[in-house]
């Protein structure tokens, strides 16, 4: 079944969140990027390793790492104090293939982080 939408961004609850990573990646061009990332299921079918460009998540990534940098779903919904979250997911067309992002994360209750956008 997947995710299927004829516009741009679609907002979704999954059913489950697999993983959270906040770490550094090279690319294939050698660059060294911070690229924070999730796993989660919807409407059965996994989508792993998705990245995530919300400004707000991508520093709260970046605090986080200064306390570990192996983060666990279930800690960072505690930490939250949230069990529900929601996602924007986007597309982005590289070389004629389309490619889910995660372009916004939505903790219920709202929970409102520090953003850097120098560093983002």
């Amino acid at each position: 079944m997947g995710i299927k939408a004829s516009g741009s961004l679609i907002l979704i609850c999954p059913e489950k969140f697999t993983s959270f990573t906040f770490q550094v990646e090279t690319s294939l061009e050698g660059k060294r990027n911070y690229v924070p990332r999730c796993g989660f299921v919807f409407n059965g079918q996994y989508y792993l390793r998705k990245p995530i460009s919300d400004a707000e998540w991508r520093g709260y990534g970046r605090r986080y790492l200064q306390k570990t940098d192996n983060p666990k779903v279930g800690d960072i919904f505690a930490e939250n104090q949230t069990k529900n979250c929601w996602l924007t997911i986007g597309r982005n067309i590289v070389n004629s293939n389309i490619y889910l992002i995660v372009v916004g994360i939505h903790l219920f209750p709202v929970r409102r982080f520090k953003m850097d956008f120098k560093r983002v």
